[in-house]
């Protein structure tokens, strides 16, 4: 989108000079200009639907989504295995989860943690999750020996009883 440029001094004093006249003659030039302006904006307005109905008679009219069963069948698997990382996350003091992101010692709730904790490790959750500072849910858990505290929840998968079973 453009800037608008800015009004020379010599329009600004054209303006004031018209509504000084206007007020002081009755002149009617400054209302004359405007409304021409209005009648312009609203030819335009008119052209683009005239335009936009000659558009959608050669197209056939509004292209339109039209589902079929099968569809709606992917689409509605998809949603409900989408869930992993969001409605249906729930976690307990006790249960095991996968490290989905690296988390550093400083992402900590403490600011300065024992370690770090790579991708793919495995972490016991011994807190239920709590929210200290208004950025996310975070949980304390437990790596190795090393009990981490204020692990963010987001960057944790949680490993479902099928998978554990398959392991």
């Amino acid at each position: 989108m453009a800037r608008k440029k800015k009004l020379s001094k010599t329009i600004v004093a054209a303006k004031k000079d018209l509504q000084r006249r206007a007020e002081e003659e009755d002149d009617t030039t400054l209302q004359d200009l405007q409304e021409a302006r209005r009648e312009r904006d609203l030819a335009k307005g008119v052209a683009k639907v005239g335009l936009d109905a000659a558009r959608n008679a050669y197209r056939g009219g509004n292209k339109s989504l039209v589902w079929t069963e099968a569809g709606r069948e992917i689409v509605k698997r998809m949603r409900t295995k989408r869930s992993d990382y969001g409605r249906g996350y729930y976690v307990g003091e006790g249960d095991i989860a996968m490290v989905r992101k690296h988390i550093s010692k400083y992402e900590t709730y403490s600011g300065y943690g024992t370690h770090d904790i790579p991708a793919g490790a495995i972490v016991i959750i011994t807190s239920s999750p709590y929210n200290p500072y208004g950025d996310g849910l975070r949980i304390d858990v437990l790596h190795g020996a090393e009990s981490v505290q204020g692990v963010k929840l987001a960057k944790l998968v949680q490993i479902r009883k099928e998978e554990e079973d398959e392991i």
